[in-house]
């Protein structure tokens, strides 16, 4: 089982999001700096919609940024988009709208939605413009009340015969700048009550509204199935899955991921077999351009969408 997961791991790196019944049909460049890196434009399936999250560390406007990019960077992390080939992307830590247009541009495919008030680790929704998309509302109980957290982001999507409910979340990290003990052990409690918040949203709507399919996509930095100080448990297994618990870090190869799709029982049926999966892109790229595209990369899964609807 272990071997045959490494297999899947290592060909998700390859075939990105594409059906898993097709062969692949590009390879991932190996960018140099100058190189033009894209090179056709993404071929969206009529039969299935890839569903995919995407945290770019610290994408700026170009004004003042945490990550100096020069354009040839916002290339590659539109290079690395086209790549995996989803139809709708959540999105973590995009400065502003000016951030995400400095990649769209060489993606003109995508509409997308930022939202701008979480200072410079917005959250946001890039879509194929051919989908039916409508933003509903930017979800704030993710903050648990702390104005330095990242709100969520509620949507609906549909294509074909599935529609469904979005919410895209970035929830709060443990990191160096907590300090000490005490505060990694704060930190690790409003993640907490940020999955609970989020439980709370899916299990009521499940219960008070006729939707039944829900995906929740982002950053949670956190594994559902770490077993010291895990802050997920508190999500509702009979209702919500991590089918991304399996993937490892991109970046930490050892370590569990961290950025995953959490979806309903009813959206779980829809879920093709092995369509899960991450696009590396530090193996995809020399190290010096990696670094300037992000320190995570995309993870994706596809979904049925000619199945009668069921609510």
């Amino acid at each position: 089982m272990v071997k045959l997961l490494l297999t899947l791991l290592t060909l998700s790196i390859v075939v990105a999001c594409q059906r898993p019944d097709q062969p692949p049909t590009d390879k991932p460049i190996d960018a140099k700096a100058g190189e033009e890196v894209i090179e056709k434009e993404v071929a969206f399936d009529d039969d299935d919609i890839c569903v995919a999250t995407f945290n770019i560390a610290w994408l700026g406007d170009g004004k003042s940024d945490r990550i100096d990019r020069i354009e040839e960077d916002y290339k590659n992390v539109a290079d690395v988009i086209s790549q995996i080939e989803a139809d709708v992307i959540a999105l973590q830590e995009i400065e502003n709208d000016a951030a995400i247009k400095r990649v769209l541009k060489y993606l003109p495919q995508y509409d997308y939605f930022i939202d701008n008030n979480a200072g410079a680790q917005n959250v946001g929704l890039i879509y194929n413009r051919e989908l039916e998309v409508e933003i509903l509302d930017v979800y704030e109980p993710v903050t648990t009340g702390n104005k330095r957290l990242r709100p969520g982001l509620w949507a609906r999507i549909k294509k074909g015969n599935f529609d469904f409910y979005a919410m895209v979340v970035h929830f709060k990290s443990t990191s160096r700048y907590d300090k000490g003990e005490e505060g990694k052990k704060r930190s690790r409690g409003i993640r907490r009550k940020q999955a609970e918040v989020i439980n709370h949203w899916a299990d009521s709507l499940l219960h008070n509204g006729s939707e039944q399919d829900i995906i929740i996509l982002g950053d949670f930095n956190d594994s559902p199935v770490k077993k010291r100080y895990n802050t997920l448990n508190k999500i509702n297994s009979k209702n919500l899955e991590f089918v991304t618990a399996d993937l490892y870090s991109c970046k930490f190869e050892k370590l569990k991921g961290i950025d995953h799709l959490l979806v309903s029982t009813s959206a779980k049926e829809r879920l093709l077999a092995k369509s899960i999966g991450v696009y590396n892109l530090h193996k995809a790229y020399k190290k010096n351009i990696a670094k300037n595209i992000s320190d995570h990369c995309p993870v994706f899964a596809r979904f049925d969408i000619k199945k009668t609807d069921n609510d």
